[in-house]
């Protein structure tokens, strides 16, 4: 008797997917890497950087050098320690003192949206940037991103992310940006939307910002609810060449819980603003669809389609080879999109060897945070997690915009 998963059709809905997908990816890079920004500001704006820090001793200080060493001179620094338990304020005042236009602010815990809207009052510059204290800007960062607002419509210009290729961890980090975060940056920015901001580098024009009622601090993605309500009055770009190195935890349940909570945090924000995705200035829809179908709904086929291949060469000893073709033909695009979008990104040589075993190690890592976030949900919401994670509590449904 035939298995009943090979009359189901699922394998050749992903196939069909997994090879739409690579050619949306082939195209769609070859036209965005056209729109990239290479030139440098010609620009005197005055800029504002923010750097909320909770608990980042051992970075800041490395941090504030790298601001320090910028190219662009038009910057004031402000270090927002978010209510340390450690040295973390010592540690920035230490560097801070002898240069001018830098200040360290303590305030209470307040959670990274309301650091900065606490600090947003006393900007006073056209563009305001914001950091995180363990990324390491890129010296002609600051030059990268405000060349962008050149154009009046741009509010909100988002930068870069690389990692340091220290170990194989760091590795699969680096083809994980570069296959999915980094990858939709460029679509967006090919189709004329973004879903999120980099929240380790992006600068946004004070004004609007302001406009919409600064960062939401009821929302778990606060980079993802600003780029949303932004793109209500005006235009978010993609800036490729602004670069900062993040530092990577080097333990895998760490990265585990971080992709957890922003999985769960762009989720919500996009649910709960889902009334925001489309103005006279972009629409988000199209990128939306894009991350549901071929980053959620594909990667479950595949996954889907990995335990019945195995399940079939365990039934039936002769079909084999029919299995390899099978798993070649849904597992052989997602590779080369691997592949394609590191190079794209200017990745050393090793990382696109790592590529085979990058795209296994993400597997696994995808079906083993599907089942902790269904065991999550069952725990906490039997019958009604959907609504009160996705559509958010009353609290959560409050008006966005401040009056």
């Amino acid at each position: 008797m035939s298995h009943r998963y090979d009359t189901c059709g699922l394998w050749i809905i992903a196939s069909v997917l997994a090879w739409s997908n690579l050619l949306i990816v082939a195209t769609s890079l070859k036209k965005s890497i056209r729109q990239r920004s290479s030139s440098s500001s010609s620009l005197t704006i005055d800029v504002h950087v923010l750097i909320p820090a909770h608990n980042e001793e051992t970075t800041i200080g490395r941090c504030i050098d790298h601001w320090t060493q910028q190219s662009y001179p038009f910057m004031r620094i402000t270090v927002i320690d978010d209510s340390s338990d450690d040295a973390t304020a010592i540690a920035a005042r230490k560097i801070l003192r002898s240069i001018p236009f830098a200040e360290v602010v303590e305030i209470p815990r307040s959670g990274k949206a309301g650091a900065l809207n606490r600090a947003l009052g006393n900007v006073e510059s056209e563009v305001v940037i914001v950091a995180d204290a363990d990324s390491f800007p890129a010296r002609d960062a600051v030059e990268r991103l405000l060349v962008w607002f050149s154009d009046p419509d741009v509010v909100a210009v988002s930068g870069r992310r690389i990692s340091p290729h220290e170990n194989f961890l760091d590795t699969l980090v680096a083809l994980e940006n570069a296959g999915d975060s980094d990858l939709l940056r460029n679509l967006g920015a090919l189709w004329g939307a973004q879903l999120t901001s980099l929240g380790a580098l992006s600068a946004f024009r004070t004004s609007a910002v302001r406009a919409v009622g600064g960062w939401p601090e009821s929302l778990i993605a606060e980079d993802t609810a600003i780029t949303i309500l932004l793109q209500q009055v005006g235009r978010v770009a993609y800036a490729h060449d602004a670069k900062t190195l993040v530092v990577s935890s080097h333990r895998a349940n760490h990265l585990m819980d971080q992709h957890r909570r922003w999985l769960i945090g762009v989720t919500e924000s996009v649910m709960v603003l889902r009334g925001y995705w489309s103005s006279s200035y972009c629409d988000l829809r199209p990128l939306i669809c894009y991350a549901v179908v071929f980053g959620g709904f594909l990667r479950f086929l595949e996954t889907l389609n990995e335990v019945t291949v195995v399940r079939l060469l365990i039934a039936r000893e002769g079909s084999r080879r029919n299995c390899l073709k099978r798993w070649l033909l849904i597992s052989a695009p997602r590779l080369v999109v691997a592949v394609l979008a590191a190079k794209t990104e200017g990745l050393p040589t090793k990382v696109l060897l790592a590529a085979p075993c990058s795209q296994l190690a993400a597997k696994i890592y995808g079906s083993a945070l599907a089942i902790s976030m269904v065991w999550r949900a069952i725990r906490r919401h039997p019958l009604g997690w959907v609504y009160s994670e996705l559509r958010g509590s009353p609290k959560r449904n409050r008006r966005i915009f401040r009056d």
